[in-house]
């Protein structure tokens, strides 16, 4: 189940499994493909050759940071077209041990891909988050904490 948050307007979804979903049946990395696609077209305003529609000129993103240096991060950026992947600021996390550190990527379509990892209270401007949510019981990851 797809739901919008906010307005007709916001960009933001959420989704939600449920039992008689057929995305369960469908492999992750085929629905990340179409996430990172539609992503591209809607958010970004890219579009693939003889392909109409995407976000206005007024509303694309220039820029904008990975939340997710794992393996939801990595898989997402590499998913990405490279006129997308040139986009990518910095990918966020929290880990101590991925901070300072760089995502490289050289065997992905277009030039190596390079990006620092940084803390996430050093991101400016919008954000994908890339991370899924802590499904261990009732505690909180530092994600919802932050």
């Amino acid at each position: 189940c797809i739901v919008r948050v906010g307005d007709e307007t916001s960009p933001v979804l959420r989704y939600r499994y449920l039992a008689g979903s057929g995305s369960w049946r469908t492999p992750r990395r085929k629905l990340l493909r179409l996430r990172a696609q539609a992503f591209e077209r809607r958010i970004l305003g890219i579009r693939a050759p003889g392909e109409e529609g995407g976000a206005s000129s007024s509303e694309k993103w220039s820029t904008f940071t990975v939340w997710g240096a794992g393996r939801d991060g990595r898989q997402f950026v590499a998913e990405l077209s490279p006129e997308a992947r040139a986009r990518i600021t910095a990918i966020c996390d929290v880990d101590p041990k991925k901070i300072g550190t760089e995502y490289y990527n050289h065997r992905l379509e277009g030039p190596p891909c390079r990006v620092p990892i940084i803390h996430f209270s050093e991101v400016t401007g919008p954000v994908v988050v890339c991370v899924s949510r802590r499904r261990f019981g009732d505690q909180e990851g530092e994600l919802e904490q932050n």
